[in-house]
């Protein structure tokens, strides 16, 4: 990991994002391609290779997939019953 994100880790605590991708539209793989709106602070990695989306799961009430993406539904569901 870059160790500038990591001293921003230790100073904020453990952070969450499943990506700046908007509902519907594709993958951004440059962060000129963000949404401004969606992404407050971001690390230029420079042009990145296309991929599978994230898996998205509310697991507040029960299981609920959000979004499926690289990990299916079926994969997720099993693996909680366990």
């Amino acid at each position: 990991l870059h160790p500038w994100m990591l001293t921003l880790v230790a100073e904020l605590g453990p952070l969450a994002a499943t990506g700046a991708q908007r509902p519907d539209e594709p993958a951004p793989t440059t962060l000129a391609a963000c949404d401004d709106q969606s992404v407050s602070i971001g690390l230029d990695g420079g042009d990145l290779p296309g991929g599978p989306v994230s898996t998205v799961v509310d697991l507040r009430r029960g299981v609920e997939v959000l979004r499926e993406g690289a990990i299916p539904a079926t994969d997720i569901t099993a693996a909680l019953e366990r």
